[in-house]
């Protein structure tokens, strides 16, 4: 797809959590509502493991490997040696996001001019907190825009940027609007991630347009934060040239199946 006014549609799936999930029902409906849509990526923004057990593992990727669209993933906090694993914790913490998902899965790819790029959020030295190399991040995203027909940039980690103030894991960023600033100068107009078990979406104004920050529900996991039902969802997201249409889809578990519950529209 070279054009983004022809369409450009995505799913955003987050915190599966292999190892704690709410019932193998809900796998097998994530899997059939995904199949329903024509998606040219999947993003899935980390935490594909409660523990990061190798048996967690091999599920997360017989499940993502059954998934037809490209895969973009990132890890999560989740997804690296537990504290209990001291050496693996600090000096292997992707070894087994590389030996499960590295041979199929996509850390930044361009579709219809816009570029999706996968960023490493978590810190092993923190208990459930991440960090980011912002420079890292910024030389990245001016390398696409000046190699590739690249119009806009969708960040996509596991760790809030934003502060939503629902209480619960604020932004992580110390310098975070120095950073959003340099993100937005350089083409980032979506920022995709998980780790707060809540959909969430929020539009943020900078000197150099807007920003959206686009959080996805727990899709499988019995660790909702949800205050109301849906407690597991995720987000089908449609691009357009100058539009995008984020459908929030959520597990009914009356009919044991995702269904759309709310619809966010915005030019961007």
């Amino acid at each position: 797809m070279d054009d983004v006014r022809q369409g450009l549609k995505i799913a955003h799936i987050s915190d599966l959590h292999f190892g704690q999930i709410q019932n193998r029902g809900l796998v097998v409906a994530l899997f059939e509502d995904l199949s329903r849509f024509d998606l040219d990526l999947i993003v899935v923004s980390g935490d594909h493991t409660q523990r990061s057990r190798d048996r967690e593992w091999k599920l997360a990727r017989s499940f993502l490997k059954s998934l037809k669209p490209p895969l973009l993933a990132v890890q999560g906090n989740h997804d690296i040696p537990p504290y209990w694993e001291p050496i693996n914790r600090l000096l292997y913490s992707q070894a087994r996001f590389d030996q499960y998902l590295g041979d199929f899965v996509r850390e930044q790819c361009v579709l219809g001019g816009i570029a999706f790029l996968g960023v490493d959020s978590t810190d092993p030295r923190k208990t459930t907190g991440g960090t980011i190399d912002s420079k890292s991040l910024v030389e990245r995203m001016k390398r696409l825009l000046s190699e590739s027909s690249v119009s806009k940039i969708v960040v996509c980690l596991h760790h809030p940027l934003y502060d939503y103030s629902c209480k619960q894991a604020p932004g992580f960023v110390a310098d975070y609007h120095q950073l959003v600033s340099k993100l937005s100068l350089n083409g980032c107009s979506m920022v995709l991630h998980g780790h707060l078990h809540r959909s969430l979406i929020s539009v943020e104004k900078t000197a150099y347009g807007s920003i959206h920050h686009v959080c996805a529900g727990t899709a499988t996991s019995s660790r909702s934060r949800e205050t109301h039902l849906p407690w597991q969802s995720y987000n089908v997201i449609s691009f357009r040239q100058n539009e995008v249409e984020i459908e929030q889809r959520g597990y009914n578990p009356d009919l044991k199946c995702f269904d759309s519950y709310d619809m966010f529209i915005s030019t961007w």
